[in-house]
């Protein structure tokens, strides 16, 4: 009985596991033994290495896991395609492809065997395509699979000057300057300061305002004046060596003063004049508007002198070129603005401020 029990015990042994023996053409291997093509085997200790990629075949690409903006470098990216298996000794080369969006994808522009990199000294504020492939011994052309591409726009260059500054009157009763401008890229990243710098000609002073960090795009900010100021305004970042904006230069309107006259025209002769209405205190009683008409552009001849309740005036002559000017003047002649500066126009559309203050 104990012979016959260690015979079944025996079968059942090999009925689990079937084995493969040299030279019987009719013995299988069950499914589980087959090796993986894609694994990555460890070289054994003492033998040469081999190249993992077979020769004839091109480059192909893998998969990216992550891509990376590093925090305070707008113009780097970092690529994450694997780990890294410490116990392999493996001689694989991966090759990083980068372009420009629009730009076609040629050869790795870098090697490396680890399995991530860190692309610098990108353009900033630009879309870029990047993939990842195993390179291949003869240098055939990469087979890069368009789903294992990735695009990301690099960050805002921190010294970089932000765009499209902007400098407005807001009349209201502590008179101020809206200043508006925009970040250099739209892909902020990080927080940013912004630092503005106002010079105030008439008394040669110097105003700094530093704005808490921000992620925005766009900004706003009230910088309270004085009427009849003028200053000269400039934004930056708070960065070592950042750039400024170009300096606008705007003169604060004085009390009760119309502002942002223009002027248009038509080629029969006709003028349009519009203005803004200044802030007129609850003191001051009900106003209307003069407008000064000079032939030509010598305001020391004679005007015309016309009077409206509100802004827009059309006005007809017969001569090709006029100066115009604009007041504000109280119902009971207490209060009387100081004139705008005057605008010259011709029929033709040509028209320019004349300084005079």
């Amino acid at each position: 009985m104990l012979f016959r029990g260690f015979l079944v015990q025996i079968i059942i042994l090999f009925n689990v596991h079937p084995a493969t023996f040299d030279g019987d053409p009719e013995a299988t291997i069950s499914p589980s033994e087959f090796p993986d093509p894609t694994a990555l085997q460890p070289s054994t200790p003492g033998t040469p290495q081999v190249d993992t990629w077979p020769d004839g075949v091109g480059s192909i690409s893998i998969e990216i896991l992550r891509v990376i903006l590093p925090p305070g470098i707008g113009n780097a990216v970092k690529l994450v395609w694997g780990r890294k298996l410490d116990d392999m000794n493996l001689n694989i080369t991966y090759g990083v492809h980068y372009a420009k969006d629009g730009e076609e994808l040629t050869a790795p522009k870098l090697l490396t065997t680890n399995e991530s990199a860190v692309v610098e000294d990108l353009e900033f504020c630009t879309k870029y395509n990047f993939a990842v492939t195993i390179t291949s011994n003869d240098g055939a052309v990469s087979k890069i699979s368009p789903n294992d591409l990735r695009s990301v726009v690099t960050l805002l260059d921190l010294k970089a000057a932000p765009k499209d500054l902007k400098v407005d009157f807001e009349p209201r009763e502590l008179p101020c300057l809206l200043i508006r401008w925009s970040a250099s890229c739209p892909n902020i990243g990080q927080p940013v300061v912004y630092i503005i710098s106002a010079f105030e000609q008439n008394s040669s002073r110097y105003t700094i305002v530093t704005l808490p960090a921000s992620k925005r795009e766009d900004f706003v900010y009230h910088f309270k004046v004085s009427y009849g100021a003028k200053f000269d305004i400039k934004v930056s970042t708070n960065s070592v060596g950042s750039q400024a904006t170009e300096t606008v230069t705007y003169k604060v309107p004085s009390f009760l003063q119309p502002y942002k006259v223009r002027v248009t025209s038509n080629p029969d002769g006709a003028f349009m004049i519009y203005w803004q209405e200044p802030y007129v205190p609850y003191y001051v009683d009900r106003v209307y508007y003069e407008v000064y008409v000079y032939q030509g552009t010598n305001i020391s001849s004679n005007y015309e002198k016309y009077y409206v309740t509100r802004p827009v005036l059309v006005y007809k002559g017969n001569a090709s070129r006029y100066t115009f000017s604009v007041g504000l003047v109280s119902y009971d002649g207490q209060y009387r603005s100081l004139l705008s500066d005057p605008i010259a126009a011709d029929i033709y559309g040509d028209n320019r401020q004349i300084g005079v203050h």
